[in-house]
């Protein structure tokens, strides 16, 4: 019995050396050792979730990037209604030319509706009012350093540009207040769009960190 029992004994030692040997660990199990044991799964679970956390990162990354594209689109928007508003602000526009400003003022109101409805990440939409942020896990913790938050930019026409009425251009006392209500578009947008390029280095940063 003595010689049974100590042969599998040196079995199971040859089968331990031999997974240590083939695995390149020192620790196959908790009986190698027993505290270290714990140690290494733990880093190996943050380890984990730091290649997780650095997919989430650049996800992030795109989102910024997708909600930058659209703002720049609108942006563009905003620079040609305040070419048809000035034109309309002249009383010397004839009344079919101010139809047609009117007309394409209101294309374009529907493009930056349209932009907004259809803006997404992952079909999440984020530029319709519906996500105000979105908080990013860019760590392995339960932490505030854990997260990064992306504040979104609403690009819905009435948040952009507010009720604009059916005929905006429709005479140069009106073109003249779409004026200024477009510079006040446009200086909400800007500073929405440097929220969006300090939160895009947050993420640049968190990816590098990783």
């Amino acid at each position: 019995r003595n010689v049974v029992r100590e042969w599998h004994r040196s079995r199971e030692g040859a089968e331990s050396s031999s997974a240590r040997i083939s695995s390149g660990n020192r620790i196959t199990k908790a009986a190698d050792d027993a505290a270290s044991l714990g140690v290494a799964e733990n880093l190996e679970a943050f380890e984990r979730s730091n290649r997780m956390a650095l997919k989430n990162a650049n996800d992030g990354l795109s989102v910024v990037a997708v909600s930058e594209g659209a703002a720049h689109e609108v942006q563009g928007i905003l620079k040609r209604l305040r070419e048809l508003a000035t034109q309309a602000s002249s009383e010397a526009l004839g009344k079919d030319e101010r139809i047609y400003a009117n007309t394409e003022w209101k294309a374009y109101e529907e493009e930056i509706e349209r932009l907004a409805r259809t803006t997404n990440f992952n079909g999440i939409r984020t530029s319709n009012g519906s996500n105000a942020s979105m908080a990013i896990q860019v760590g392995a913790r339960n932490t505030a350093n854990d997260k990064i938050r992306i504040k979104m930019v609403d690009l819905r026409k009435n948040t952009v540009l507010g009720a604009t009425g059916a005929n905006p251009l429709a005479n140069a006392t009106l073109a003249q207040r779409a004026l200024t209500r477009i510079d006040r578009a446009m200086d909400k947008l800007n500073k929405q769009m440097s929220t969006l390029g300090a939160a895009y280095n947050q993420l640049d940063s968190a990816v590098s960190s990783i």
